[in-house]
C-alpha cells in the first residue's frame, strides 16, 4: 500500500510506454526527403549602381521530383500560386529563385509549366552537383484509406506566424521541417483538381511540400493550403495530368496507359 504517496505511473513495472506512430513518422520521412526540399525564394533588388542591394524574401517550398544528369539540371514542382506571388506581371524572371537543401546562396530557376487551374508550376534549376541531391517519387493518392498516415515535409518559420504582424518578410529557414497528420476522407474533385484532404498543419512557407505517404514513402500530393480548417494537398493524378499537358505542348509522345513513372521519366528527357 501506498500511503501519503501518489500512485506511479502506469508504465512503471511495465516497460517504456508505446512509441508514437506520428513521431515515428515524422522522424523517418524529414531524415528521408530533407535533401530533395527547396526553399523558392524573391530576390529583391534596391537602388542601383554601388548603392544596389540585394535581399532575400523567402516565399514557399518545392520538392525535386526528376532530375536530368547530362544537363546538370534537376526538375521542381511547386504551386503555381507560389510563382505568380513572385513574379506576377514582371518583366523580369531573375526575381524567380530557389535555395537548395544545404545552401547559403541562390540558384537561378527556369519556369518550365504553369497552371492556375491546377495550380501547380514546373520548374528546372540547372546545379553544379546533380547527384547530390535526391528525387521524391510520386505515388497515387486514390487508393490510400481515412486514416493512413502522412507527413507533409516542408520550410516551416517559426516566426513566420508573426511575420506580417511584424513587419517583416525577410526571414529563412536553414532547414526543412515536417509534421505527420492522416488522410482525412477519400479524394475530392474540385473543378480540375483531385484534392487530398489531411491532417497535417501548414503555414506560410510550405505550399509547395510533398504531402508524403508513411507507408509507402511516395508523395501523394502537392500542398495547396488550408481551406476552412481542411488542409489540402493538389493528388498525383492532377500532378500526373499537368506533367502529360506540358509534354503534348512540346510535341512529346504521351500515351493513355503511361504510368506515374513513365511520365516523369519522359518529362525528364525534355530538359
Amino acid at each position: 500500500m501506498n500511503v501519503g504517496h501518489d500512485p506511479p505511473p502506469d508504465h512503471i513495472g511495465h516497460g517504456p510506454p508505446p512509441p508514437d506512430p506520428m513521431k515515428i513518422a515524422t522522424d523517418a520521412q524529414l531524415d528521408r526527403h530533407s535533401e530533395a526540399i527547396v526553399m523558392i525564394v524573391e530576390q529583391k533588388i534596391k537602388g542601383s549602381g554601388r548603392r544596389e542591394k540585394k535581399h532575400t524574401v523567402f516565399v514557399a517550398s518545392g520538392f525535386i521530383i526528376g532530375k536530368k544528369q547530362d544537363k546538370r539540371t534537376l526538375m521542381v514542382i511547386t504551386c503555381a500560386h507560389v510563382i505568380s506571388s513572385i513574379v506576377g506581371v514582371s518583366t523580369n524572371p531573375e526575381i524567380l529563385k530557389v535555395r537548395l537543401f544545404g545552401s547559403t546562396t541562390e540558384s537561378e530557376a527556369t519556369i518550365l509549366h504553369i497552371d492556375n487551374k491546377r495550380d501547380l508550376a514546373l520548374l528546372s534549376v540547372v546545379v553544379p552537383n546533380v547527384n547530390y541531391f535526391p528525387v521524391v517519387r510520386l505515388s497515387s493518392a486514390i487508393d490510400k484509406p481515412p486514416e493512413t498516415i502522412v507527413v507533409l515535409v516542408g520550410y516551416y518559420h517559426p516566426a513566420n506566424a508573426l511575420a506580417k504582424e511584424l513587419g517583416e518578410r525577410n526571414l529563412l529557414p536553414t532547414m526543412p521541417s515536417a509534421v505527420a497528420g492522416t488522410i482525412l476522407g477519400p479524394t475530392v474533385n474540385q473543378g480540375k483538381m483531385l484534392l487530398v484532404n489531411h491532417g497535417c498543419h501548414g503555414m506560410r512557407g510550405t505550399s509547395g511540400s510533398p504531402l508524403i505517404c508513411h507507408d509507402t514513402g511516395g508523395a501523394i500530393g502537392v500542398f495547396l493550403g488550408t481551406v476552412s480548417q481542411y488542409h489540402q494537398a493538389v493528388a498525383t493524378e492532377t500532378v500526373i495530368e499537368f506533367l502529360k499537358e506540358w509534354l503534348v505542348a512540346n510535341h512529346a509522345i504521351v500515351n493513355n496507359d503511361d504510368g506515374i513513372n513513365d511520365t516523369v521519366e519522359n518529362c525528364v528527357k525534355l530538359l
